[in-house]
């Protein structure tokens, strides 16, 4: 947002249904009303994040939790007036919503597709969200309203993808390839140059704790590699059940960092002989490896979702078939025995 501003873009920042940004600051609203009257001096819409818009244009930029479930895709703005009012809307993806229910294409630890071509009923039987059978209807229910009301598809005017694998799933899913554009992620570059990393510099996790993330599986590789140190560092539901893991294991040389804030996960990061991503969920970019390649570290990863666009193997990383523990444990050890292919 603040690239956008300083090159001459304004914006109206709707950070939640009654919160609107305006030149005189934070002021208290009723969305459908004051959005209509809005809505006539607005060049562009750009929902879910900041994106780039001709020079000197006038947008607004919506946000969302991610973790509420409503029937309007937009927070405070109605999509359909948005429409009526000649209003075009640039969504910029940062989930798998417009194909899962629960937006992240996971069940049970795994990458799943269960709901291809608008079958979002198996969010209801899959097991792929952990909330109520009440929350888990809303979910269904709000799929299928839009799907039906085609709310997306008529009043967007432009998809901005992250990645070409995000892309080629919404054209798999029936979504108009011409009207979705690739954009990946933006990552700030330390000041300075990357540094080498010390002789006992540790592997790295940071991420969240979660089932989908392979945590189990890098833990199993870790029995494999008794002298090499791994840090994992970030919070999630999984958090105790993988502490129990390594404790019963007898891992000795894993350290549990819990949350880091942002300088000092840059910290941890630069510090690290190697990055790891173990997931076994798609992604829809995976930006722990830009933040990786940012302080110069080669990323070891899964190869699902996008990842390969993202990492030349033998060049920045390297990849192997996500829950080979072996294959993985043998990644590892190669990298972390040759500092001089990762500094």
């Amino acid at each position: 947002m603040a690239l956008n501003e300083a090159n001459g873009h304004r914006f109206h920042k709707v950070l939640g249904e009654t919160t609107l940004f305006a030149a005189g600051g934070f002021q208290k609203c009723r969305p459908w009303h004051d959005w209509r009257r809005q809505a006539g001096d607005t060049r562009c819409l750009f929902t879910r994040g900041a994106t780039p818009a001709p020079k000197n244009d006038y947008g607004v930029s919506a946000g969302r939790n991610e973790r509420t479930q409503h029937l309007s895709p937009f927070v405070a703005l109605d999509p359909w007036e948005l429409k009526a009012q000649g209003v075009p809307v640039v969504y910029h993806i940062n989930d798998f919503k417009l194909v899962c229910p629960s937006y992240n294409m996971v069940s049970h630890g795994h990458a799943r597709e269960r709901c291809h071509n608008a079958k979002f009923w198996h969010v209801l039987t899959e097991g792929c969200y952990a909330g109520s059978p009440g929350s888990k209807l809303v979910l269904a229910a709000e799929a299928y309203f839009h799907s039906w009301l085609r709310t997306y598809k008529k009043c967007v005017d432009r998809f901005l993808a992250p990645s070409r694998f995000v892309k080629d799933k919404l054209i798999q899913n029936g979504w108009e390839t011409a009207k979705i554009d690739v954009l990946p992620h933006f990552q700030q570059l330390p000041p300075g140059p990357p540094k080498e990393a010390a002789a006992d510099a540790p592997v790295l996790y940071f991420g969240r704790l979660s089932p989908e993330k392979g945590l189990t599986d890098l833990l199993q590789a870790m029995q494999h590699l008794p002298k090499v140190p791994l840090c994992i560092a970030g919070e999630g539901p999984q958090r105790l059940q993988l502490e129990k893991m390594a404790d019963s294991m007898g891992l000795s040389n894993v350290e549990f960092a819990g949350h880091l804030a942002s300088r000092e996960l840059n910290g941890a990061i630069a510090g690290a002989r190697l990055t790891v991503l173990p997931s076994r969920a798609y992604e829809t970019f995976g930006k722990s490896i830009l933040e990786s390649f940012a302080f110069g570290r080669a990323v070891i990863a899964s190869d699902l979702g996008s990842r390969r666009e993202l990492i030349y193997e033998n060049q920045t990383g390297l990849l192997y078939p996500p829950g080979d523990v072996e294959q993985l444990a043998k990644q590892i050890s190669f990298l972390h025995d040759r500092p001089e292919l990762t500094a």
